[in-house]
């Protein structure tokens, strides 16, 4: 290299790698690269590879590799070679990707090859095996299966998978990869190779090899793959080879081998697959073969998929072959043909439903029609033959039996329709065809719409099938043609052919069916001429071609004959009384006037037609008429 330096001032390198720095002001590389620097700091090292580290201020890197960062911390890195870390700020992997970070405030990746965490503690490791941890600021995990954790509440898998984590309450399990528990304590685990665990212990297994006990803190075996237990909060394993129970109490088993009992906690049974139970917090249970009992807590018979029930609180399960009971007082048959009997807690049913009871309560029917009934709480049925009617009382149909009617409450229509209703809580309706109603609480309508209706507040209208009123009175007509009123509330016209009159008097229009008068109060003409009067209240004219005067007096006229037109208001019952009876004598005065005027003008016509015809006789066509008799008989007949 050749050149000239002045001191503070420049520095010259070879052609076409050439940098100059003037003091306080600029550095240059060349050819085609540009860097521009604030002076007091600044390495250079060969073209590039050139690496300026700079506190405040900007920096430039070329070519097709450019990294800026803004004031008090910079960084460049050369690609697939260097890597620098400004403490307690950032770090940035590379090669061909670009990473700006703020200290604090902003993290930007790039995909693939590079890793930046927030301050005071970093760990990079090469692409494709990478993790990094960070406390309580930003979790990276690398590569194809990137998490990113924000501080304090935020959790995000990538790619194809996003969760939200907030602190003290979730799991995430990356299927088959990751698994992160947060808050003040991140784990993650990377698959069949690496694991970290933290705060204070970080541990990393080689696949089929290594078992790691972290006094108080974590256990962890790995055959094939990797379990992590956290203590008093978490238990997570991974399929057919790993068993832990936590905690204070650690259970390993390796398949088709060991049989543990825990004494006071948990009975583990265990063939070919995986079972974990943990005491009033989570259990998980593999496929098939297993059965578990676990007193006081939990009961659980299952094949193929994972069941994580929580005691007295929520059951979760997959599908098809599932039960948990709750302690001393189970039955369990196996799939397919389950009986349950049980109070206080949980019952699930098989297959693809689910049940949620409460206590003391519960009816089962075997096999295919399984049902179970806790009162105030919530009843699911089986599947188009069972009928569960609450509270106290249960009833169960088969098939082709028609209609059920249970004392007060509750009104059924079956077969193929199967209806549950529960008071107060949910109202569960099978398919396409039937109308439930429940008094005073719950009124529920369908196809493939749930309605749920509580006294005196909600009106629901379901599309062009079916309506509902509220409350205390029902009237239920079937599907097309389905109304349902509720007295004193609401008045509803069913599309262009169900109407309701109220109060105190119903009235339902078929369609095709003429006119339909209910006393004293309302007049209907019907059809596609409808029209709804409320007593005082309201005037409803439908269509165009009706008129109605209201209250108690109604007068409808038909098209293309309205002789006039009245506005009208809501006004005083007595006032609008007397305007109508006056309207209506008049209209009777006119009609009789009328009737007289035209029975007196078409007697005057008839006497002048017939003064006419006489006229015609005595005039000269009488003549011709007589012109064949004889002269004496014309002469007489004059006469």
């Amino acid at each position: 290299m050749t050149g000239n330096t002045t001191a503070r001032e420049v520095l010259v390198l070879n052609p076409r790698e050439l940098l100059v720095l003037y003091p306080r002001e600029v550095l240059v590389l060349y050819p085609r690269e540009v860097l521009v620097l604030y002076p007091r700091e600044v390495l250079v090292l060969n073209p590039r590879e050139l690496l300026v580290l700079y506190p405040r201020e900007v920096l430039v890197l070329y070519p097709r590799e450019l990294l800026v960062l803004y004031p008090r911390e910079l960084l460049v890195l050369n690609p697939r070679e260097v890597l620098v870390l400004y403490p307690r700020e950032v770090l940035v992997l590379y090669p061909r990707e670009v990473l700006v970070l703020y200290p604090r405030e902003l993290l930007v990746l790039y995909p693939r090859e590079v890793l930046v965490l927030n301050p005071r503690e970093v760990l990079v490791l090469n692409p494709r095996e990478l993790l990094v941890l960070y406390p309580r600021e930003v979790l990276v995990l690398y590569p194809r299966e990137l998490l990113v954790l924000n501080p304090r509440e935020v959790l995000v898998l990538n790619p194809r998978e996003v969760l939200v984590l907030y602190p003290r309450e979730l799991l995430v399990l990356y299927p088959r990869e990751v698994l992160v528990l947060y808050p003040r304590e991140v784990l993650v685990l990377y698959p069949r190779e690496l694991l970290v665990l933290y705060p204070r212990d970080v541990l990393v297994l080689n696949p089929r090899e290594g078992l790691v006990l972290n006094p108080r803190e974590v256990l962890v075996l790995i055959s094939r793959e990797v379990l992590v237990l956290y203590p008093r909060e978490l238990l997570v394993l991974y399929p057919r080879e790993v068993l832990v129970l936590y905690p204070r109490e650690v259970l390993v088993l390796y398949p088709r081998e060991v049989l543990v009992l825990n004494p006071r906690e948990v009975l583990v049974l265990y063939p070919r697959e995986l079972l974990v139970l943990y005491p009033r917090e989570v259990l998980v249970l593999y496929p098939r073969e297993v059965l578990v009992l676990y007193p006081r807590e939990v009961l659980v018979l299952y094949p193929r998929e994972v069941l994580v029930l929580y005691p007295r609180e929520l059951l979760v399960l997959n599908p098809r072959e599932v039960l948990v009971l709750n302690p001393r007082e189970g039955l369990v048959l196996y799939p397919r043909e389950v009986l349950v009997l049980y109070p206080r807690e949980v019952l699930v049913l098989y297959p693809r439903e689910l049940l949620f009871l409460n206590p003391r309560e519960v009816l089962v029917l075997y096999p295919r029609e399984v049902l179970v009934l806790y009162p105030r709480e919530v009843l699911v049925l089986y599947p188009r033959e069972v009928l569960v009617l609450n509270p106290r009382e249960v009833l169960v149909l088969n098939p082709r039996e028609g209609l059920v009617l249970y004392p007060r409450e509750v009104l059924v229509l079956y077969p193929r329709e199967v209806l549950v209703l529960n008071p107060r809580e949910l109202l569960v309706l099978y398919p396409r065809e039937v109308l439930v109603l429940y008094p005073r609480e719950l009124l529920v309508l369908y196809p493939r719409e749930v309605l749920v209706l509580y006294p005196r507040e909600v009106l629901v209208l379901y599309p062009r099938e079916v309506l509902v009123l509220n409350p205390r009175e029902v009237l239920v007509l079937y599907p097309r043609e389905v109304l349902v009123l509720y007295p004193r509330e609401l008045l509803v016209l069913y599309p262009r052919e169900l109407l309701v009159l109220y109060p105190r008097e119903l009235l339902v229009l078929y369609p095709r069916e003429g006119l339909v008068l209910y006393p004293r109060e309302v007049l209907v003409l019907y059809p596609r001429e409808v029209l709804v009067l409320y007593p005082r209240e309201v005037l409803v004219l439908y269509p165009r071609e009706v008129l109605v005067l209201n209250p108690r007096e109604v007068l409808v006229l038909y098209p293309r004959e309205l002789i006039g037109r009245f506005i009208l208001q809501v006004m005083p019952g007595s006032f609008y009384d007397e305007k109508a009876k006056s309207i209506i004598k008049t209209c009777i005065y006119i009609y009789i006037y009328i009737y007289i005027y035209i029975y007196i003008y078409i007697k005057k016509i008839m006497y002048l037609i017939i003064n006419m015809a006489s006229h015609r006789l005595c005039g000269e066509h009488v003549g011709p008429y007589f012109s064949h008799l004889p002269a004496h008989h014309k002469s007489s007949s004059i006469h």
